[in-house]
C-alpha cells in the first residue's frame, strides 16, 4: 500500500497505553527518495522504515518490518557527525564501544537537518543524564513568579504550538513571555546566551525543557529553572470532574500536523526558486542590444499623457536614464540576473527581498506610469491593466513575509553559510535566533 499517511497516524500502531509522542522528525529526501520517520516519545525511539515511493520494506519474502524501537534504558549516548546541511545521528547501545560508523552496537538514522538532529540529541542526553542523577532546578509556578520579581529574567516558551497564549494560562504580561526553539540554542552567540541565565524554561510538559536545562549548563555553563510539569500544569483545571475541556493552547488551533504546515518551508523556496528562474530569464532577455538602446525610450513612455503634479517624478528618472542610455540598460538587465540568481542560490535573501520590493515599485511607477491610472481620458472608458511591477513588489514582499515567520530556511546557500560564519545571519535573516 502506498504510504499517505500522517506521523500521528504512523506512531498510533506501535504507541503504548499512556506512551505520549513529543516529536517526529523525518529523514531529508536528499538522503533517501523514500525516507524514514523518526518518532520521540516519553519511552523509546522509533523509526518507520520506508521503501522506494513509500512502500513498505521487508526482510525478507514472507515478514515485513515496518518499525525499528529502541527503549531508552538501553541507551548509553548519542554521537551526531555534522555535515554542512544534513547530519547523521548515532545511539550508542550496550556492548564494545567502537568507532567505526557502521558498528553493531550503534542505532541510528543518517540525512537529518541539523536543527531538528541537534533536538533529539539533547533530548538523549537529557535521558542519560537523569540515568547518571545530574538535576536541575524544578520550580512551581508560584516559584517561577518569584524569581522573575527577583531576578529580572523571564519565561522561555520551547514549544511548537501557539504561544500567543502562554502569558494567558502563566497568568503573566506579555512582554514576561520570550520564545525560542530547542534546536536553535546551540546557534546562538554568548551574549544572547547570558540572556538565558535564570531564566524558567517552559515547554508542553516538561521533558524538553529539562533536557535544554541539563545542555545549557553542562555544555554552556548558564543556569536556567524549569518550570515543573510544563505548560499542561500550569493549566490544569483546578474543579473535580471526570469531564476534560479543551487544552487553553491547543483551543483555536487547526488540525495537528497537516501537510502544508509541514512542508511550508520547502514549498516556499520552490516558489523562490521558481520566481528566480523567471527574472534570471528576464535579465538574460534584457541583454538583448535592442532592449539596452530602447531602456530609456521606456522610461520616458511611461511619463506620457501624466498629470502636471507627477511631471517632475518622470522628468528625473528620464534625465538618469538618457545621461548614458547604454549604462543604464545594462544597469536593469544586471540587476534583474542579480535577483534571479540570489533567489534560485538562497543568497543574501533578506537583501534580495528588499531589493526586489524596490524595484517591482519603479518598474510599476516609472516605465508602467502606475499602471495608467492617473492618464486615462476625461470621457469615456479605457479598460486599463494595474501593471506588473506592483505585483512583482508584492510577491518579494510576500517572500519577506514568509521568511519573517519561518525564520532559516535550511533548504537555502545561506542557511549552509550560517553554520561556519555567524554574522551572515544578519544579511540573510529577517527572522534572528534572538529571545
Amino acid at each position: 500500500m502506498i504510504y499517505t499517511k500522517t506521523p500521528l497516524e504512523e506512531a498510533s500502531e506501535v504507541l503504548e497505553v499512556g506512551e505520549t509522542l513529543l516529536m517526529t522528525i523525518r529523514q531529508s529526501h536528499l538522503s533517501s527518495i523514500s525516507p524514514a520517520r523518526l518518532f520521540i516519545t516519553d519511552k523509546r525511539m522509533i523509526v518507520v522504515h520506508h521503501s522506494f515511493w513509500g512502500l513498505y520494506a521487508g526482510v525478507n519474502l514472507f515478514n515485513t518490518t515496518k518499525f525499528s524501537i529502541l527503549e531508552y534504558r538501553n541507551m548509553r549516548g548519542a554521537v551526531l557527525e555534522h555535515g554542512k546541511l544534513l547530519s547523521s545521528l548515532r545511539i550508542r547501545v550496550p556492548g564494545e564501544m567502537r568507532e567505526d560508523i557502521n558498528a553493531p552496537n550503534e542505532w541510528g538514522i543518517d540525512g537529518l537537518w541539523r536543527d531538528e538532529a541537534m533536538l533529539v540529541l539533547n533530548y538523549i542526553n537529557d535521558i542519560v543524564a537523569q540515568r547518571a542523577g545530574e538535576s536541575i532546578d524544578l520550580v512551581t509556578l508560584d516559584e517561577a513568579n518569584e524569581i522573575i520579581n527577583k531576578s529580572g529574567s523571564k519565561f522561555v516558551w520551547l514549544g511548537v504550538q501557539n504561544p500567543d497564549r502562554v502569558p494567558v494560562i502563566l497568568g503573566v504580561d506579555d512582554t514576561l513571555v520570550a520564545r525560542i526553539l530547542p534546536s536553535d540554542v546551540s546557534e546562538l552567540s554568548k551574549v544572547q546566551l547570558q540572556e538565558l541565565k535564570d531564566c524558567i524554561l517552559v515547554d508542553y510538559n516538561g521533558s524538553i525543557a529539562a533536557s535544554t536545562a541539563r545542555f545549557l549548563q553542562k555544555e554552556m555553563g548558564i543556569h536556567t529553572y524549569v518550570l515543573k510539569g510544563g505548560i499542561s500544569q500550569a493549566a490544569r483545571p483546578k474543579q473535580s470532574g471526570k469531564s476534560k475541556s479543551p487544552h487553553p493552547l491547543m483551543v483555536g488551533l487547526p488540525s495537528p500536523d497537516p501537510w502544508v504546515v509541514r512542508n511550508t518551508p520547502i514549498l516556499a523556496r520552490f516558489a523562490e526558486i521558481i520566481f528566480g528562474f523567471i527574472w534570471f530569464i528576464n535579465g538574460l532577455l534584457a541583454l538583448n542590444p535592442a532592449f539596452i538602446s530602447s531602456a530609456c525610450t521606456l522610461v520616458a513612455a511611461g511619463g506620457a499623457n501624466q498629470p502636471a503634479f507627477l511631471q517632475g517624478w518622470f522628468n528625473f528618472w528620464t534625465s538618469i536614464a538618457y545621461a548614458n542610455p547604454a549604462l543604464f540598460g545594462y544597469i536593469i538587465a544586471g540587476l534583474e540576473l542579480f535577483l534571479g540568481a540570489f533567489l534560485i542560490l538562497g543568497l543574501l535573501r533578506k537583501v534580495v527581498y528588499g531589493i526586489g520590493t524596490a524595484y517591482g515599485l519603479l518598474l510599476w511607477s516609472i516605465p508602467e506610469g502606475f499602471g495608467g491610472i492617473y492618464s486615462l481620458p476625461v470621457t469615456g472608458f479605457i479598460p486599463v491593466s494595474i501593471g506588473t511591477g506592483i505585483v512583482y513588489a508584492f510577491v518579494f514582499f510576500f517572500l519577506a513575509l514568509l521568511s519573517a515567520t519561518y525564520g532559516r530556511n535550511m533548504y537555502t546557500l545561506d542557511a549552509v553559510i550560517e553554520q561556519d560564519i555567524g554574522w551572515w545571519e544578519a544579511l540573510a535573516e529577517i527572522k534572528r535566533n534572538t529571545i
